[in-house]
């Protein structure tokens, strides 16, 4: 019993000595690779205890619904865990930066990986590349590609585009006052099976394509955009859509 009270107590101390910090970063340091390039490492660790209850129309009676969260599926009580390594480069002219990402809800499979048993330990599969970006400087204009957060009007609520999908991206600047930027995002590319054993094949691409410019005027951003969706047969489950947007922000 003394034993476990003396874990207890280790456990509590710890707790409290690390949770002002552990949604926080860990730190970060730079490093030079060669002459020119700086190499930065960077990481954070968050665990998010959640609790959810009577959350069909807040009616005891019914069964929970499940919630799901960045970590997968949850019921009842869980603890979210989001680990981040990452790391990012700079040189005259290019730059890039990965983060890896393990976002799971805490259980001893994926904690305690084994390859023996009959468990199953998916932390290996979560631990992955989660956003990427690699940029290089022709002159006047940036060619920039990878998957990360992109978006058409995120400033201003996002209510058209804001999500992680990837892209490939040209931009550029007109002075200190004006850039631009056309992005082409892949939401799908594939191509379905139309039909058993037919050997015909449908496309179901889902490309989109923002131009966007950003004026500078005082102490604001004034920034015109435009927009198409392309969505072609069998993508999603829907048929052919194609729409034009257009906005400001």
């Amino acid at each position: 019993m003394k034993k476990s009270y003396l874990a207890l107590l280790v456990s509590i101390i710890f707790i409290l000595a690390t949770v002002g910090s552990s949604f926080a970063a860990m730190g970060e340091g730079t490093v030079s690779a060669k002459k020119g390039v700086d190499l930065t490492l960077f990481g954070s660790n968050r665990f998010i205890p959640t609790y959810c209850s009577n959350m069909n129309d807040f009616d005891s009676d019914k069964e929970d619904w499940v919630t799901l969260d960045e970590g997968g599926w949850g019921a009842g009580f869980f603890v979210r865990n989001e680990l981040r390594l990452g790391f990012a480069g700079k040189g005259e002219n290019f730059g890039f930066r990965v983060i890896l990402e393990n976002d799971i809800h805490y259980s001893k499979a994926n904690g305690d990986r084994n390859s023996y048993g009959n468990s199953d330990s998916p932390f290996g599969g979560e631990f992955s590349v989660e956003r990427s970006k690699f940029w290089y400087d022709f002159g006047p204009i940036r060619l920039t590609t990878g998957w990360d957060v992109t978006w058409a009007d995120l400033k201003t609520g996002g209510l058209l585009y804001g999500d992680d999908h990837p892209f490939i991206m040209l931009s550029g600047k007109a002075g200190d006052t004006m850039d631009w930027q056309v992005n082409m995002l892949i939401i799908e590319d594939s191509d379905d099976l139309n039909g058993e054993f037919t050997g015909k094949y449908r496309d179901s691409d889902w490309y989109a394509y923002i131009a966007k410019m950003n004026f500078k005027v005082g102490g604001l951003t004034l920034s015109p955009f435009a927009s198409f969706s392309d969505m072609r047969k069998g993508a999603q489950g829907i048929g052919n859509s194609q729409a034009y947007y257009g906005g400001f922000e």
